[in-house]
């Protein structure tokens, strides 16, 4: 099973990185430009995260 989300992942990766390279081609075209992508995958018993964006944005547009 995990061989089967490796190569899973590659294969999202590898579809990822032609969207963006396709998407950058006038960049490239037009100038000096290199492309770095990098898919990581984050394991939820540890990885920890804490925010107030929700907050912040119920208020904005509480207040406008």
């Amino acid at each position: 099973m995990a061989r089967a989300r490796s190569c899973n992942r590659k294969k999202a990766g590898e579809h990822i990185f032609k969207a963006l390279s396709a998407y950058l081609d006038p960049v490239f075209a037009n100038s000096k430009f290199a492309l770095s992508f990098d898919m990581q995958i984050n394991d939820k018993e540890t990885s920890w995260k804490r925010n107030n964006i929700h907050d912040v944005l119920k208020a904005e547009a509480a207040h406008g």
